[in-house]
C-alpha cells in the first residue's frame, strides 16, 4: 500500500456537501445542537470565489472550489438569512440580506472582501426577505428582487444606482412569479411533490445571458427532498414580462446521499464554465439543518439553463480549462465502493447500528454509545480495490456545546487501510487537526492501491458529541463489471394529472442503483433522480402542458451502464 502525503494543490475534486465548517446555531435557537448553512450566494471576484451562506457569522473564499477558508465579519449582518452578493461594473461587491418589518434591510459594498470589516453601508431601502440585487450590464439599471411566502408572488423593483434606493416614490413593486402547482408539478409542497398546495416562491437570482433575462426562483420548501430552482425567461426587460422556461426545474436533486438543490446562485469560473450553488437538506436535529452544494451548470446552444446534479454527491472534478462537453467531462471518474458493505464498530448506541453509516442516507447514522476516545468503525469492501477519495460525514449526536469558535471546535480522527486486516497503513492522520469539517473530503494523489479494509478511529468530536457518522463514503475503482443496460417496461402518464408519470424498468443484476433521466427533448435529458435498489419511480414534478422523454441507467461500484432507449410521454 502506498499512502503518500497529499499536496492540496494537486487535488482537483470536491464532493457535496462542500467541505466547510457549517457552524453551530447560536444558543437559544434550538434545544438541540445543530449546524446550519444555506441559501448560498457565490461570486467570482478577480479569480477568487466568495461564498455567503445564511447565519454563518461571516463568509468563505476559495481559489479553486476545493479548499475554503472562513472570513469573519463584525460589520455585515452575517447572522441574517439569505445573504445576497453581486459584483457591479463599478468594481464593488454589493451585499444585502433579509429582515422582517419594520427593520429596513441594509445594503453594503466593498472592493476588498478579503477583509471582513472592509464593508461600508450604502443604503437601507426597505424590509424584504430573500433578496437578489441585479445590475443590467446592457443598460446600467439596477434591480432588486425579493419574496419568500406561499401567499404572494416574487416581486421586483428598480433601484437608483447612485443611492441604491427605489426610484419610485411611492414605491412601485412588480409582481413577477406566482406559484402554479396545478400545472408545475415541481412546485407541489410535500416530500416527492405529493401534495397540491400553495408552494413557497422564494430565493430569487437573476442572470443575463445573450440578451435574455433568466429569473431563477426556489420552491416549494427548503424542508423537503424536492426543494429546487426553476427559471422564468424574458427577452424584454429585467421586470418582464416573463414566461416559464420549458426545462424546469433546472436545479433538482431529489435522491442520493443528501437531497435538495434549491435557493442558490449561478456563477462562472475564470475559464467561463458555469456553476450553480444551492441548498441541501438534512432537517433531522432541526428543520433548518441544511448544507451547501455546488454543481456544474450552463446554457446549451438553444439558451436552455441547466444544472447537472446527476451523481450530484459524488466527487466532482474541477476543470483547469473550459469544458468542451460539460455532461461528458463531469461524469464521475470514480464510483462509490462503500454502499451497504459489511461494517463493524467498537460499540453502538441503541437505534444507531454501524450499518447506518453505509446506507447512503445522510438522515440516518451510526453512533457510539458514549464520548470516550478511541471508538472505531471498520469496513470490509469485499475485494481489493483502488481508493481515490473518501468523504467522512459526521452527525451531531448528543452535542451539548453551542460552539462557534474556540479550542474544542474540531474533529480528530484517523483512517487506516489494509489488504489483509493484519497489516495496516495510515491513509489519513487528523489526530492533531484543529479544523472543524463535518463533511470532510479527502482526495488521494496518487490513489491508494489494493485496499480491502478501512478503519476509522475517533479521537475528538466537535461540539462535545458522541462519535457519530452518517456516511462513510469511499470512492474509487473496484474492477468489477458495470451493470447491463436496463429497459423501461412501463411508462404511464396520469391522464387526470399530467404532472405525474409512473415508470418501471428491468432489474440489472449487480446494480446498486439507477438514475432516472428526463427532459423536454431526447437530446436534453437534463433532469435526474437517483434511486437505490428499486426498479420503479413515480415522478410528480412535470409541467402538465409538455411532452417529456425518459431513460434509465444503472450503476454499481464498477461503473455506469449504457442508457435505456428513451420513451416519450
Amino acid at each position: 500500500l502506498n499512502c503518500a502525503s497529499v499536496d492540496a494543490s494537486e487535488c482537483l475534486s470536491f464532493c457535496n456537501p462542500i467541505n466547510i465548517e457549517y457552524r453551530f446555531a447560536p444558543p437559544g435557537k434550538s434545544e438541540t445542537c445543530f449546524r446550519e448553512a444555506a441559501d448560498p450566494s457565490v461570486i467570482n471576484f478577480h479569480g477568487t470565489f466568495y461564498l455567503f451562506p445564511s447565519v454563518s457569522g461571516g463568509y468563505y473564499y476559495s481559489v479553486d472550489l476545493v479548499s475554503w477558508s472562513f472570513i469573519p465579519s463584525k460589520v455585515l449582518p452575517t447572522e441574517d438569512y439569505a445573504p445576497d452578493v453581486r459584483l457591479f461594473k463599478d468594481g464593488f461587491i454589493y451585499f444585502t440580506a433579509s429582515r422582517h418589518p419594520p427593520d429596513h434591510c441594509p445594503i453594503f459594498r466593498s472592493k476588498n472582501p478579503e477583509h471582513g470589516d472592509s464593508w461600508e453601508l450604502v443604503s437601507q431601502p426597505m424590509p424584504y426577505w430573500d433578496p437578489n440585487l441585479f445590475e443590467d450590464t446592457e443598460t446600467g439599471r439596477v434591480f432588486l428582487y425579493h419574496g419568500c411566502t406561499n401567499k404572494r408572488p416574487l416581486r421586483g423593483i428598480e433601484l437608483n444606482p447612485a443611492t441604491m434606493l427605489p426610484i419610485d416614490d411611492p414605491l412601485v413593486e412588480h409582481d413577477l412569479i406566482f406559484g402554479n402547482p396545478k400545472q408545475h408539478g415541481w412546485e407541489r409542497l410535500a416530500e416527492n411533490n405529493e401534495d397540491v398546495v400553495n408552494p413557497y416562491i422564494e430565493g430569487a437570482w437573476m442572470d443575463l445571458y445573450q440578451k435574455k433575462y433568466y429569473l431563477q426562483y426556489a420552491s416549494p420548501s427548503t424542508l423537503i427532498n424536492v426543494y429546487s430552482d426553476a427559471v422564468y425567461e424574458s427577452t424584454t426587460s429585467p421586470l418582464g414580462p416573463f414566461h416559464c422556461a420549458l426545462h424546469n426545474p433546472f436545479s433538482f436533486k431529489p435522491g442520493g446521499f443528501m437531497t435538495g438543490a434549491g435557493h442558490g446562485s449561478t456563477f462562472q469560473d475564470q475559464y467561463g464554465n458555469w456553476w450553480h450553488s444551492s441548498t441541501m437538506r438534512i432537517t433531522v436535529h432541526h428543520i433548518f439543518e441544511r448544507r451547501v452544494g455546488i454543481w456544474p451548470a450552463g446554457f446549451d446552444s438553444d439558451g436552455v439553463l441547466f444544472c447537472n446534479t446527476r451523481f450530484g454527491d459524488y466527487p466532482i472534478q474541477v476543470p483547469r480549462t473550459r469544458w468542451n462537453d460539460v455532461w461528458i467531462e463531469t461524469t464521475p471518474r470514480w464510483m462509490l465502493l462503500s454502499y451497504k458493505k459489511s461494517v463493524e464498530a467498537s460499540a453502538s448506541l441503541d437505534g444507531h447500528p454501524p450499518s447506518l453509516s453505509v446506507d447512503e442516507n445522510c438522515r440516518t447514522w451510526w453512533s457510539a454509545p458514549d464520548r470516550k476516545e478511541g471508538h472505531w468503525l471498520k469496513l470490509d469492501l469485499d475485494r481489493l480495490v483502488n481508493i481515490h477519495a473518501c468523504q467522512l460525514n459526521f452527525a451531531e449526536q448528543d452535542c451539548d456545546q453551542y460552539l462557534r469558535e474556540g479550542e474544542a471546535l474540531f474533529h480528530r480522527y484517523t483512517m487506516e487501510v489494509s489488504s489483509d486486516e493484519t497489516s495496516w497503513t495510515t491513509a489519513i492522520d487528523k489526530s492533531q487537526s484543529n479544523l472543524d469539517r463535518p463533511h470532510d473530503f479527502q482526495e488521494f494523489v496518487p490513489e491508494i492501491r489494493s485496499v480491502r479494509f478501512c478503519r476509522f478511529s475517533f479521537h475528538h468530536i466537535a461540539g462535545g458529541g458522541k462519535p457519530a457518522i452518517s456516511g462513510v463514503r469511499i470512492f474509487g475503482c473496484s474492477g468489477e463489471d458495470k451493470p447491463v443496460k436496463p429497459l423501461i417496461i412501463s411508462s404511464e402518464r396520469d391522464v387526470e394529472d399530467p404532472c405525474i408519470v409512473s415508470l418501471s424498468w428491468t432489474p440489472c443484476p449487480g446494480a446498486s442503483g439507477y438514475n432516472v433521466l428526463w427532459g423536454i427533448d431526447p437530446g436534453k435529458l437534463y433532469s435526474s433522480w437517483m434511486v437505490l435498489e428499486v426498479t420503479s419511480l413515480t415522478l410528480r414534478c412535470l409541467n402538465a402542458n409538455l411532452t417529456y422523454y425518459f431513460a434509465v441507467e444503472a450503476f454499481n461500484a464498477g461503473g455506469i451502464s449504457p442508457r435505456s432507449p428513451t420513451v416519450m410521454k
